[in-house]
């Protein structure tokens, strides 16, 4: 058995951690941020969620990331 592997630790053995780069397209600074994907199981809720709460402030926004949460829904489902 290795004692060092060239694989990452698997996910679920991680906290938060840096796993992406992301900037602004306007160029503007950036601070943390955190980055859903569509194949992660728990994105979608996530993303209603986040969806729901911004409603009040941002309705246009809530009702594109409810459209979006939707199509990943229907992906899933579509892909078995």
């Amino acid at each position: 058995m290795a004692l060092f592997s060239a694989d990452p630790p698997p996910d679920q053995d991680r906290g938060l951690y840096g796993k992406y780069r992301v900037e602004k397209v306007n160029g503007k600074p950036l601070g943390q941020c955190f980055v859903l994907e569509e194949h992660d199981p728990h994105a979608m809720a996530a993303l209603r969620a986040y969806a729901e709460s911004c409603r009040p402030d941002f309705p246009f926004l809530a009702d594109d990331l409810m459209v979006m949460a939707n199509r990943w829904h229907a992906n899933r489902i579509a892909a078995g």
